[in-house]
């Protein structure tokens, strides 16, 4: 009996089955690689301070050694990304592949020949990028968004809350736009599986049944019928490079305007004496950038989570239908 809301954890426990290590590793990159990242802002608000007459309690010589330990420190966490990330990405993915294929042998014979094959074509090529991008690499990036985002607000506060006020204020322009349109991409990238499954049965069909085709000289008629099947996916594709096109362009024209926003402003409140630095108006440019990739990467990200769930929800729902409720018996 097929389930109506079949249990998809089984399928996910695969990604991190045996790869806990690798994955901690990647967190603890991600990690690093965030506080690197808001070090290199704290450093250049330094420098140029320094460069404008400033008392910044650091000299040039002590800036470069800071400098030389902030290369080194970024150098090791991009090595521990270089071991890490690739063999939990590869491994986990490995395993979803020969979990969906180990299932799919529960099959009763006359139930899978009953059924389409090439939903399950699908799921284990056209999907799988989907798939390894809304539960493997995202978590990554929504972690470091988050991160960077916390220690942002943190620095800016502490350097200027009336500057701070600003930006958030501005910052709001890019979350609009965000919601706006972050959640169309979940409902293209399941057109573009759906039409993956019509164009892969249509060719499996074409290819299975040529001696047949030949026979009847039915060629023109299997020709259209591809090139429908052709169009189609094409036009499903287009429409999911379009919405993230648009996606993109929201979030940027948005970003844009809230970092020059910040920069306007900064500029006036150091030039009219308001406790605001050259240093602290670069910084505060700088963080910026920590403050809008949130807003733009993680509702993409949390639609690629949604498109990617729905594509290992549809291989479970092919998955548990007709499969054998006990071992057949032996003919």
């Amino acid at each position: 009996m097929r389930k109506k809301n079949p249990d998809i954890r089984p399928f996910t426990k695969q990604f991190y089955k045996g790869n806990v290590v690798h994955f901690i590793f990647a967190l603890c990159e991600t990690l690093l690689g965030t506080i690197g990242a808001l070090f290199l802002s704290w450093l250049i608000q330094q420098l140029v301070d320094l460069i404008g007459g400033y008392d910044t309690g650091l000299d040039l010589g002590q800036l470069t050694m800071i400098t030389l330990i902030l290369i080194i420190g970024i150098t090791a966490a991009n090595l521990i990304s270089y071991h890490s990330k690739p063999r939990f990405i590869t491994r986990g993915i490995s395993q979803y592949k020969e979990y969906v294929f180990g299932e799919l042998t529960k099959k009763n014979i006359s139930a899978f020949s009953g059924e389409n094959s090439s939903a399950y074509i699908s799921a284990l090529t056209n999907d799988i990028q989907t798939i390894e991008q809304g539960y493997l690499w995202n978590p990554f990036s929504m972690l470091d968004s988050l991160l960077a985002f916390a220690g942002a607000m943190a620095m800016m506060i502490w350097y200027s809350p009336l500057l701070t006020l600003i930006a958030i204020g501005l910052s709001l322009l890019p979350l609009i736009a965000s919601l706006f349109t972050g959640n169309k991409v979940a409902e293209e990238e399941k057109e573009v599986s759906d039409r993956n499954e019509a164009y892969t049965s249509a060719l499996r069909d074409s290819l299975g049944g040529f001696s047949v085709v030949k026979s009847f000289q039915a060629e023109a008629r299997m020709i259209r019928i591809f090139q429908a099947n052709v169009k189609e996916l094409a036009r499903a594709q287009c429409g999911k490079y379009k919405m993230r096109i648009l996606v993109q362009m929201f979030g940027s024209v948005a970003g844009v305007t809230a970092q020059l926003g910040v920069f306007l402003f900064g500029a006036y409140l150091a030039l009219t004496g308001k406790g605001v630095t050259a240093g602290t108006t670069m910084i505060f440019v700088q963080l910026m950038n920590y403050v809008l990739s949130p807003i733009g990467t993680i509702p993409a990200c949390i639609a690629e989570r949604k498109a990617a769930r729905a594509l290992v929800t549809k291989t479970a729902v092919a998955l548990n239908a007709n499969v054998r409720a006990e071992t057949e018996p032996n003919t």
